[in-house]
């Protein structure tokens, strides 16, 4: 599991078996936090420095120790068998899923490696609007 990590969309998040919860984007005008349509069209999904976000518009905040727990949490009960995926996260998890395998920007080379990676279903739970 990445807990707090950017840039949301590395490479190994996608490609390989990893439950990620990325650290928490605002947009510094609206206050509100960018859906995955949003990352992409502003080019902020995959970047790794800090300085693209701020000159972007987007300010990176480090999640809070809740958040934290919550994943830990759930990546506990995903190694011990306890844990159930609800159909409303197991629709976000698709949806997001062919976000990814059809975008080539999200991708280290598009079509060639399989979508491993997943989502925190408690990032997408605290994070409604994101898979837009």
């Amino acid at each position: 599991m990445f807990v707090n990590q950017l840039p949301i969309f590395a490479p190994s998040i996608v490609t390989l078996p990893i439950v990620s919860y990325p650290k928490t984007l605002i947009d510094s005008e609206t206050g509100n936090r960018p859906s995955l349509s949003e990352l992409i069209r502003r080019n902020l999904a995959n970047k790794f420095n800090s300085y693209a976000y701020k000159n972007l518009g987007v300010d990176i905040k480090d999640l809070s120790s809740d958040e934290i727990a919550e994943a830990v949490i759930e990546m506990a009960d995903r190694v011990n068998g306890k844990f159930k995926e609800t159909q409303e996260q197991q629709q976000l998890q698709a949806k997001l899923r062919e976000i990814l395998s059809t975008h080539p920007s999200l991708q280290p080379s598009p079509n060639y490696f399989p979508i491993r990676g997943i989502f925190a279903s408690t990032f997408l739970k605290n994070n409604p609007d994101f898979v837009l």
